[in-house]
């Protein structure tokens, strides 16, 4: 059928469909588009989600690290009951780290140096509960074992700026590049808090004497750490930097400073009244302060995607609506057009047909 024997009726359903055609191609650009950006944002939230178990993860690996360096220095007298209840507390965090890492791999293509990092972490995860045995049996060496754990924390930390390069929205990816500097901050306090356990068990057996080479990494843990927060509070969010200057004068953050002076006292009879224990549930108040900081800061990378996911989910939202209200007027105005133009079309052929039946008074 040629078009011009087209009904006129189709003829104009025809061009209103190719109208509403090229507006839903125009359109779905634009969608397909907004989709993309969708697919983006769940994965950068699969992203944040990774980084967030890896704090929780090594948040108690570190208490764990600390328990056991008090068990081992203690000779196996001190952190009997803590360190079994640490130990379950690490392997529940552990599985949701795997279990973060697994919803990841679902879903995101991750690249060959992520890869290799993520590798790396399982191997030494792997590798804890040889360790545990050994501290149980008392046959590794502190150094070795708080040595250990440091190094699968910071294999685990040194995720979270590679899963910052990765995020496609700049603020959450800021956020967590600056993230891992207060994470190295706080993995560096729970080494301190390990240090600091094993040097009051010493000195416990050394009749209050703390060993030089224990006294020295304590100081040198105890600059690193003030330099990293330094860093990170250059760069932090206005509500994080109030909450770390909370945080730095909390009674926690104060009573820690004074174990300190009097690790560094010299004073065997001061350095006795600390229990490595006591010692351990001081720092362990301060650190939990400081894990709550990092909580924020993890909450702070989530809510930029969330303000993300929700600006997209709105402009989604407002062009299905545009669509939906253009494709109403084409359909209405389409519609009046053919009824209007086929009762002029139907009066024209009436009026054709009277005058062919000679009425030519009839107005035209």
């Amino acid at each position: 059928m040629k078009v011009t024997s087209l009904p006129i009726s189709w003829a104009m359903a025809v061009l209103t469909g190719l109208g509403l055609i090229a507006v839903l191609a125009l359109a779905g650009t634009e969608l397909s588009n907004d989709l993309s950006e969708r697919r983006k944002l769940q994965d950068d939230t699969l992203l944040s989600n990774l980084s967030l178990s890896i704090g929780d993860l090594t948040h108690e690996l570190q208490k764990e690290r600390g328990a056991s360096a008090g068990f081992i220095a203690s000779g196996g007298t001190a952190f009997v009951e803590q360190l079994p209840q640490q130990r379950a507390l690490s392997d529940q965090k552990t599985e949701e780290f795997l279990s973060a890492v697994a919803a990841l791999r679902n879903s995101v293509e991750i690249n060959p140096d992520l890869n290799v990092l993520l590798r790396e972490v399982r191997q030494q995860l792997s590798a804890l509960e040889d360790l545990r045995s050994g501290v149980d049996a008392q046959s590794v060496a502190l150094l070795a074992a708080v040595g250990q754990i440091t190094a699968l924390n910071q294999a685990a930390i040194a995720l979270v700026p590679e899963l910052g390069d990765i995020v496609s929205y700049p603020d959450a990816a800021r956020a967590m590049q600056r993230h891992a500097i207060y994470m190295a901050a706080k993995d560096t306090m729970g080494l301190e808090r390990a240090t600091g356990s094993a040097a009051f068990a010493q000195a416990r057996d050394n009749g209050g004497v703390i060993p030089e080479d224990t006294l020295a990494r304590f100081g040198v843990l105890i600059d690193k750490q003030t330099t990293l927060l330094e860093v990170y509070q250059s760069l932090a969010s206005p509500s994080l930097l109030l909450r770390i200057e909370d945080m730095l004068a909390s009674p926690d953050a104060t009573n820690v400073a004074n174990m300190r002076e009097i690790a560094f006292s010299a004073n065997p009879e001061m350095i006795l009244t600390v229990q490595p224990s006591a010692w351990f549930d001081a720092i362990t108040q301060k650190i939990n302060l400081v894990k709550g900081i990092e909580d924020a800061g993890a909450a702070e990378v989530s809510s930029f995607l969330d303000e993300a996911n929700q600006q997209l989910n709105a402009e989604i939202v407002r062009l299905l609506l545009t669509l939906g209200t253009i494709a109403a007027v084409l359909v209405a105005l389409s519609t009046a057009l053919i009824l209007v133009t086929s009762r002029w079309l139907r009066k024209t052929a009436d009026r054709i047909s009277d005058l062919s039946d000679g009425d030519i008074e009839s107005p035209i």
